[in-house]
């Protein structure tokens, strides 16, 4: 599975508006990102 995230996911951007919304509630709620995707494909993209 890692193979095919490296080789086949590339320039999926976030979802709309991710960055802003989180950065409005950091200081409202408490907020865990959960993801599923290997460590190496989250910080290339």
């Amino acid at each position: 599975m890692n193979w095919a995230i490296k080789e086949i996911v590339k320039g999926i951007p976030l979802f709309p508006y991710l960055r802003e919304t989180l950065a409005h509630l950091q200081n409202i709620a408490d907020m865990v990102v959960v993801s599923q995707s290997p460590v190496e494909a989250r910080e290339r993209e």
